[in-house]
């Protein structure tokens, strides 16, 4: 799927001989398989073949997978009662930061201002993969 960022992303990936991502991210790339499913840009097989393609990767160890359980589930709502009211965190960014943290990560690569803003909260550097 092609979406801004795309080249820098699959650049740092190729580069990299460790990928880890929080298993939530594994919901996250079906639901933007679907948006585009669901904005006409992708056919329902082609949908499928795209799912179908991800979830082999995930199997043959492409990605390592952070485990996301219920304490981290915990630790993540305990993390808003630390926030300042004008700090804007959505729940998927706080589950991505959790499971870094909990993994003894100083950084996190993405092309996502609003997770950029909010790493310093959590103790990590945001790498913009996009370096703009």
């Amino acid at each position: 799927m092609r979406e801004r960022g795309t080249d820098e992303v699959l650049d740092l990936v190729e580069a990299s001989s460790a990928r880890f991502s929080s298993e939530w991210a594994m919901l996250e790339v079906v639901a933007v398989f679907h948006r585009h499913f669901r904005e006409g840009k992708l056919s329902r097989t082609d949908f499928e073949k795209t799912v179908t393609l991800f979830r082999r990767e995930a199997a043959d160890g492409i990605w390592q997978w952070l485990p996301v359980d219920s304490s981290a589930l915990v630790e993540a709502t305990e993390r808003y009662l630390q926030l300042a009211p004008g700090c804007f965190l959505r729940s998927a960014d706080c589950m991505h930061l959790v499971t870094a943290c909990r993994a003894g990560f100083s950084e996190l690569y993405t092309n996502d201002k609003r997770l950029l803003d909010v790493c310093p909260y959590f103790g990590i550097r945001g790498m913009d993969v996009v370096g703009g």
